[in-house]
């Protein structure tokens, strides 16, 4: 039987979360080829062009830890965390179309939330198909387009596992001009997603659950290794009832934060160019459950406040055509 305190979750993480990628392709040091940094799709909530050169790979992976309180729904207030997201993806660009690349990525994640009943965990299991294409409209300017599709598997508490198909959408319009203290500056107008089944961080189970919002992030060359790039997006969600008599639920989600990432060659010659980036985001969703209550299944307002924290390794490798 489903409570009204739910295990803190965003499904949508994996999902909506993009990456504003690094710019730097100065040299890290004189003499040295300059610096190709691989496109992080995953490392923050902004995306820019992150177009990639013919018959690249770009390898990533993603571990984020999460802490939050969650109040409302007639519960008292409680705290909860683990880890949202743990991921690994692979991306290769289509040989002889410029800006076209697909990939695949596949993680997890382990969430555990205090309730009147004690704590519940919550687990998850996630693989998509990605697919990204971008251009130049001019020499700085740039837009495109990620698409994300697959599907996932989550278990709360000792319930059976709910398994359902997933969807998103990020278009990118992007100013990245070349060299300079600016890095870009990325806008995600209409960031969407879509689950057949799926909650928000408290409430039910929903059925056709939708969210829309936007994205915006600046890069900042600090030096010829390392960008910095504030963030800020929001997404409202809305879910129907999962059957008849049930409830539904709407949430609107802020989150703010900070990424850098450093890029660095290897020792050896013809060395891949490497990154890791670390951000930390402040989160904040408010939400409403509507339709009949119950003991078990409160209705009313909540809110989950929180905050994210990720690093995300990788690399970008030449490798010849297929």
């Amino acid at each position: 039987m489903w409570s009204s305190r739910r295990p803190t979750s965003f499904p949508g993480l994996g999902i909506l979360i993009g990456g504003l990628s690094s710019s730097v392709t100065q040299a890290a040091w004189a003499g040295e080829p300059k610096l190709d940094p691989p496109n992080f799709v995953f490392s923050s909530f902004s995306q820019g062009t992150g177009i990639m050169g013919d018959g690249q790979w770009d390898i990533e992976g993603n571990l984020y830890g999460m802490t939050a309180r969650s109040s409302g729904l007639d519960v008292p207030a409680s705290s909860g965390g683990g880890v949202p997201s743990a991921q690994v993806s692979v991306r290769r660009q289509v040989s002889g179309v410029t800006g076209l690349d697909f990939g695949l990525a596949a993680g997890g994640s382990y969430l555990s939330q205090g309730t009147t009943s004690g704590e519940v965990p919550s687990r998850g299991l996630s693989t998509f198909f990605t697919a990204h294409y971008a251009g130049k409209i001019s020499e700085a300017l740039g837009a495109g387009v990620y698409g994300q599709f697959g599907g996932t598997a989550q278990q709360s508490g000792h319930d059976s596992w709910i398994e359902t198909s997933t969807a998103a959408i990020t278009p990118v319009l992007a100013w990245e001009p070349e060299g300079g203290f600016l890095a870009s500056i990325a806008l995600n107008p209409v960031v969407a997603s879509y689950a057949a089944k799926g909650a928000l961080s408290q409430g039910p189970t929903l059925r056709n659950l939708v969210g829309v919002g936007v994205s915006f992030g600046i890069g900042v060359n600090m030096n010829d290794q390392l960008v910095l790039a504030p963030e800020i997006s929001w997404v409202g969600s809305h879910g129907s009832a999962l059957e008849s008599g049930a409830q539904s639920a709407r949430s609107d989600t802020y989150r703010i934060g900070l990424t850098g990432t450093f890029s660095y060659r290897g020792s050896q010659p013809g060395a891949p160019t490497q990154s890791v980036s670390v951000g930390m985001w402040y989160f904040e969703e408010d939400g409403l459950v509507f339709g009949p209550a119950s003991p078990a299944a409160a209705s009313g307002g909540f809110r989950t406040r929180g905050a994210l924290l990720g690093i995300t390794f990788g690399a970008r490798r030449s490798v010849p055509s297929l």
